[in-house]
């Protein structure tokens, strides 16, 4: 599952609309098959791109380190085989 393009349906997102879409795709299919993603250039019209990954971060700050890597990098790694 990949999380992006949140900012098109919500154009003043803060971390706290965008948290229950995110939990729910990981409550869906788990840290282990969740990667993260932009919508750049179109999300640049809502916010930047540190905060978006801000936002991911925070989100997800419960969770495990091994679960963070894995979301933020492993999980696309392994999908884009790099």
């Amino acid at each position: 599952m990949k999380i992006s393009g949140l900012g098109m349906g919500d154009h003043r997102w803060t971390v706290e609309s965008l948290r229950p879409y995110v939990l729910t795709c990981i409550e869906a299919f788990t840290p282990a098959r969740v990667i993260f993603g932009t919508n750049w250039p179109v999300d640049r019209m809502y916010s930047s791109y540190p905060d978006l990954i801000e936002a991911y971060a925070t989100i997800i700050s419960g969770f495990s380190e091994l679960e963070q890597r894995t979301m933020f990098a492993e999980n696309a790694e392994g999908l884009f085989r790099i």
